[in-house]
């Protein structure tokens, strides 16, 4: 994978019966992550948090990402203490 290549990932949610079934799938069409929510919002909350966790685990993600990351969450606490956002 060279630096220019990010893995893409889609997320899709479909009724079944009462419940909202969820599933993260790879750009190949593979399921990588699914579950089932009894609401749809909570189906798409799931569905976004499984697709941040993946993109935070991929290989391209290096520790010079997460100072600049450590950073950034730094500045936004601090704007967040002063009450500016």
């Amino acid at each position: 994978m060279s630096d220019l290549d990010f893995p893409l990932f889609d997320s899709s949610i479909a009724r079944r019966g009462r419940a909202w079934r969820w599933c993260v799938s790879s750009e190949a069409g593979e399921i990588v992550l699914q579950g089932i929510e009894r609401s749809r919002p909570a189906a798409q909350y799931r569905a976004a948090r499984a697709t941040f966790s993946l993109l935070l685990t991929t290989p391209y993600w290096r520790r010079t990402n997460s100072d600049e990351l450590s950073d950034w969450v730094g500045i936004a606490a601090l704007k967040s203490s002063r009450g500016k956002i």
